[in-house]
């Protein structure tokens, strides 16, 4: 019993252009499946806040910039056998300007 098998020959050019095609056809499936999920997520969130949600002004108003002359503390002297830490210093190392007299 002889099996005779015929082989549809493809063009050269058609076979190099169905992989390519494929491809972008697995690629276009790809973005419209995440395209698809994104749009399902976002109606799954809550809503933009409404105006009333958004923050107010305080009652004195807006508030403005403090400006004010500050003179630095002085820096504490040691001997010369032992040197001065950071923690040995004040936080914030500077105070408020006395007023003129």
């Amino acid at each position: 019993m002889l099996l005779s098998v015929q082989f549809m020959v493809i063009p050269l050019e058609v076979r190099q252009g169905i992989g390519p095609f494929v491809l972008g056809l697995a690629v276009v499936a790809a973005l419209l499946g995440a395209v698809r999920l994104g749009i399902r997520m976002r109606a799954r969130q809550p809503p933009p806040p409404r105006p009333d949600d958004q923050p107010t002004l305080p009652e004195g108003g807006p508030v403005r910039e403090v400006r004010e002359v500050r003179e630095p503390d002085p820096m504490p002297r040691t001997d010369q056998e032992h040197r001065l830490l950071p923690h040995d210093i004040k936080d914030d190392g500077t105070t408020a300007a006395r007023p003129d007299e």
